[in-house]
């Protein structure tokens, strides 16, 4: 299944579960009470991850269930580089940046075409485990 059906379906039959311990977050392009979308690790290899959000219920369910899809090298590289100028120039952890530097960032991301990856195929869903010590935000 492709990331763009998954989106209109929400259905994972089909799709294998990976264990959490199996995970590592590397990024977070998009939070609301935690991450809901970025780049993790599994197995070596990288992903991109998204929180599956239940229009009925109008939340993301918890536990929060993230579907993780394989995505290009050179996409995967670009979304590392867009991490790390946000870390730069806007948060590092808890750690917030000058409004200068934020300015600057917003200003450079507002020219970009954020990857969609609807074409990417998923090959597998993890359940967020729990937050880590010193919160999310500390981690990325």
């Amino acid at each position: 299944m492709l990331l763009g059906e998954f989106r209109a379906t929400h259905d994972f039959t089909g799709i294998p579960q990976v264990d959490w311990d199996a995970v590592r977050i590397l990024t977070v392009a998009d939070y609301w009470d935690g991450p809901l979308s970025g780049l993790i690790d599994h197995a070596g290899e990288l992903y991109w991850y998204e929180s599956y959000f239940d229009e009925e219920l109008d939340s993301y369910p918890y536990p929060r269930r993230c579907v993780m899809a394989r995505i290009s090298v050179a996409a995967s590289a670009e979304e590392l580089k867009w991490n790390r100028l946000f870390r730069e120039k806007v948060r590092n952890g808890t750690l917030l940046r000058p409004g200068q530097l934020q300015s600057e960032y917003y200003a450079a991301a507002a020219q970009r075409t954020p990857n969609d990856f609807a074409s990417a195929p998923i090959t597998g869903w993890f359940c967020l485990g729990a937050e880590p010590a010193g919160g999310w935000l500390a981690h990325f």
